[in-house]
């Protein structure tokens, strides 16, 4: 819980539990307006839910005020410090050094920028067909809580893993694939790691072609021999039939 949040509770606990409502009226207005950039009309919301019943206790205001907050900040532009990287030069955005929140984010200085880096990389750089092969979705957001996704060619995968496995990985794997972190700093992607895989059975054809093709040329050329040797064989013995005198 917030400074903020702490101080509403405590000047107010006591004033809704005893039915002074004009006095806290007074301090969520200003308190709302100047550190949560509420306009008035969001400030009467609550205290209309405030008259709604009366008396309200202390518990009731509780959800109700904490309730309130969280819809508000999470609409609010305020950036959290751990969100940006400052440049360790030491007139560098200023801000980031003795706040916890920058509520005007306009003014952060070029020096200051977003203090993430999400990316993808794989166990395997060499892909074969039937390979097992796991990608990771690293990041360095690691002080905060944290959920990831997957997409391939921008179409959303059903994981939510930091680790993105394939085993025995086929053809129809090819493809760019990104993760995103989704954090209290914002959603974050990776930019694309396209996966290949080299498909060994063109391999295996090609060397079966090669290997059948040579087969062929040598029993070419061993048939050509025999009918050679066959043809030399055959004219000798009409040779010799030729040189025997008729009987």
């Amino acid at each position: 819980m917030s400074d903020v949040q702490h101080t509403l509770l405590d000047t107010l606990g006591t004033d809704i539990a005893r039915n002074c409502p004009s006095k806290a009226e007074q301090v969520i207005i200003q308190l709302l307006c100047q550190h949560h950039e509420t306009t008035p009309a969001q400030a009467l919301l609550v205290l209309n839910t405030i008259r709604f019943n009366g008396i309200v206790t202390r518990e009731m205001f509780r959800y109700l005020l904490l309730g309130h907050l969280f819809i508000v900040g999470v609409e609010s532009t305020c950036v959290s410090v751990h969100c940006l990287r400052c440049s360790p030069t030491p007139d560098s955005c200023p801000s980031c050094q003795n706040t916890s929140c920058i509520v005007d984010y306009a003014n952060v200085t070029s020096n200051c920028t977003k203090d993430f880096q999400v990316s993808v990389t794989s166990s395997s750089t060499n892909i074969n067909e039937g390979d097992d092969v796991t990608l990771t979705c690293t990041h360095n957001l690691h002080n905060l809580n944290v959920t990831f996704g997957w997409k391939k060619d921008r179409v959303e995968l059903q994981e939510n893993q930091s680790q993105l496995l394939f085993q025995k990985v086929l053809k129809s794997a090819i493809g760019p694939y990104s993760c995103y972190v989704n954090s209290s700093c914002g959603s974050y992607s990776s930019s694309p790691h396209t996966v290949t895989v080299i498909n060994n059975s063109v391999y295996v054809l090609a060397i079966c072609g090669a290997a059948a093709l040579v087969l062929i040329l040598v029993m070419s050329v061993i048939m050509k021999f025999k009918l050679k040797r066959e043809n030399e064989k055959h004219r000798e013995r009409m040779e010799r039939r030729a040189q025997v005198p008729p009987s």
